[in-house]
């Protein structure tokens, strides 16, 4: 999923994510079975019925792949946590992942095979997650992979993953190692406010939130503000009020550029899912993170998910489909501290187990 987010490849950046999802639709059939929540199934269903229907009325064969992958996501994400990951399985993530992180160059931004330096800061941060996960049970382990991530964000000068990590930092050893617990309600409460907070920034910056975030900006981009995203803000939410059913999924660009003839993506995961998939597609994907934040016991993967939904209020990303920052959306939701075994056996898929061997998984 890490190459859907090497631009310079094209289209066929894609190929390689979809094979392997067909590889295991193939292989393990017995692993697509949705789990016992009701907020996933409402959630990615409101998401996926009425931004399929408007994808199939006005979008193209774009629209048409991403509904086709999103159904499939929906059923894949799952596994996760039916197909148990062990601790070799991370290890060859972690470190396939961290080799294409080197970078090529770094002058006043890096260079990498990701070309974007921001799609760079977005595997950076998506790898952090598989490292943290790594030394789930060590502080000092989780502390060095911490640091060593932001700085590989701070070569991206990417302003927003650079405050998502440093978000994430906080949240999660205030909940992991201070308070030991999961602050569920205190995830949709402050999600809330920070909507609130953005709006405020994004159109009238009253409390003067920019002058902070330009005073601590790295790089060139200290005097850039906000990079115009307040124009497509408004841009945006205009296509939101002439169409709330959407204008297909894949379609925001086109949608832009018919309105300001400039070919550019809203820059925001929220006004990209209501353009191209209607506000009840909105309505469906924040129910599917909220529920997820109020029933997780999960520090690591609730603070990490929280960051990236902060993140999405000046990056866009569209969820259920191929790349990996759009996976690591609601993929946590499933790998977690809570869903790998220990140790470094390499297990596949898993056996059907008699009862015996049931009994015998319970005493170990």
């Amino acid at each position: 999923m890490a190459i859907a987010h090497i631009v310079s490849l094209g289209l066929a950046r894609y190929f390689p994510v979809i094979g392997i999802m067909a590889l295991i639709l193939i292989l393990g059939k017995s692993i697509y079975l949705p789990p016992d929540r009701w907020w996933y199934h409402l959630g990615c269903l409101l998401f996926l019925i009425p931004a399929g229907v408007v994808s199939f009325q006005y979008g193209n064969s774009l629209s048409y792949a991403y509904v086709g992958i999103g159904v499939l996501n929906f059923l894949l994400y799952p596994a996760f946590e039916r197909v148990k990951l062990t601790d070799l399985h991370l290890l060859i993530i972690f470190i396939g992942l961290s080799v294409t992180l080197i970078p090529l160059g770094v002058g006043r931004r890096v260079a990498s095979i990701y070309d974007n330096p921001n799609n760079y800061s977005a595997v950076v941060f998506a790898t952090m997650y598989f490292g943290m996960l790594l030394f789930r049970k060590k502080i000092l382990g989780q502390l060095i992979v911490l640091a060593l991530f932001t700085f590989l964000i701070y070569l991206g000068a990417s302003r927003s993953m650079l405050g998502a990590i440093l978000l994430f930092g906080l949240l999660y050893f205030l909940q992991a190692w201070v308070i030991r617990r999961t602050i569920r309600y205190g995830m949709v409460i402050a999600f809330a406010v920070s909507s609130f907070g953005y709006y405020s920034l994004i159109t009238s910056d009253e409390y003067k939130i920019l002058s902070v975030i330009k005073a601590n900006t790295p790089s060139d981009k200290k005097e850039r503000g906000l990079s115009h995203r307040d124009e497509l803000f408004e841009s945006s939410a205009e296509l939101v009020r002439r169409k709330p059913y959407g204008h297909g999924l894949g379609m925001s660009k086109d949608a832009l550029k018919k309105l300001t003839n400039e070919s550019v993506s809203p820059h925001n995961t929220y006004l990209k899912v209501a353009v191209e998939g209607g506000v009840i597609a909105l309505a469906g994907f924040l129910i599917l993170i909220c529920g997820f934040w109020l029933s997780s016991s999960s520090p690591l993967a609730s603070s990490f998910i929280f960051a990236l939904m902060i993140r999405g209020f000046f990056e866009s990303s569209t969820p259920l489909s191929v790349s990996l920052i759009s996976g690591m959306l609601i993929i946590p939701m499933f790998l977690n501290e809570h869903t790998v075994i220990r140790g470094y056996r390499l297990i596949l898929f898993p056996a059907r187990d008699s009862p015996s061997d049931s009994l015998s998984s319970a005493d170990n």
